[in-house]
């Protein structure tokens, strides 16, 4: 189930929310994106940490990151793959045609 996060003040509503997930079986995940917590690579990986569930993941959308100026390749694939849960890839303006 996707969940969206902007400030400090939701890491303890998604560890509640993930807490009450778990005991009916779902799992959550918060995608890549910008104006959340989690549009920068670090500050993703630092917020899950802090949010510290096993059923709380992270969908990768590399476009996203991409917006905000970060990494998006393989790279950065490697450091999430611990905790993704969910890949989306959409067409970015550095992999169109054109702009390699």
């Amino acid at each position: 189930m996707r969940v969206a996060l902007r400030k400090d003040e939701d890491i303890v509503w998604a560890q509640r929310a993930a807490d009450a997930a778990l005991e009916r079986g779902i799992a959550l995940a918060h995608q890549c994106h910008n104006r959340s917590l989690f549009e920068r690579v670090d500050e993703t990986l630092d917020v899950l940490r802090r949010i510290g569930r096993g059923n709380f993941g992270l969908t990768y959308e590399p476009a996203n990151l991409e917006c905000c100026g970060e990494p998006c390749g393989a790279a950065t694939l490697r450091r999430f793959a611990p905790i993704l849960s969910m890949s989306i890839c959409r067409t970015s303006a550095s992999i169109r045609p054109g702009n390699r």
